[in-house]
């Protein structure tokens, strides 16, 4: 597993709100949900709640805290995104931010098309309606 820094607002940083020793990266496989808690639990400082950004990688990090003797939900929280027909089923069946996967494809073809029909087109901003799926 690789560990890396994501980009952020270096006044978050400075106010103490968001710990870079905390981000772990992985490529949205369960393997790599998998090793990032077990990078995760290595090193002695574990938080109470995690966002992990998939419903496959979560699935991943549900078998590592498994392994570790770790209750989700009673002793850790975990949230996922995609909620995916596997986040439904898992085993604690997971939370998920449902994302409309469709509409964003959808909307991505027209800015695409948009873009190749235009070669001055603008910065695009676009943003999608997400619903907290609680399992």
């Amino acid at each position: 597993m690789i560990k890396t820094t994501w980009s952020t607002s270096a006044s978050a940083i400075i106010r103490g709100q968001y710990d870079l020793d905390l981000v772990y990266v992985g490529n949205f496989t369960p393997q790599s949900g998998y090793e990032a808690i077990k990078d995760a639990l290595k090193s002695g400082s574990f938080p109470e709640a995690l966002i992990v950004a998939n419903d496959a990688m979560a699935i991943g990090a549900l078998e590592a805290f498994k392994e570790a003797g770790i209750k989700v939900p009673e002793e850790v929280s975990l949230i996922s995104f995609n909620d995916t027909t596997a986040a439904e089923f898992a085993n604690p069946a997971l939370t998920s931010v449902h994302v409309e996967t469709q509409q964003m494809g959808r909307a991505s073809v027209k800015v695409m098309k948009d873009l190749l029909d235009d070669d001055e087109a603008g910065t695009y901003k676009v943003t999608f309606p997400t619903k907290l799926v609680y399992r």
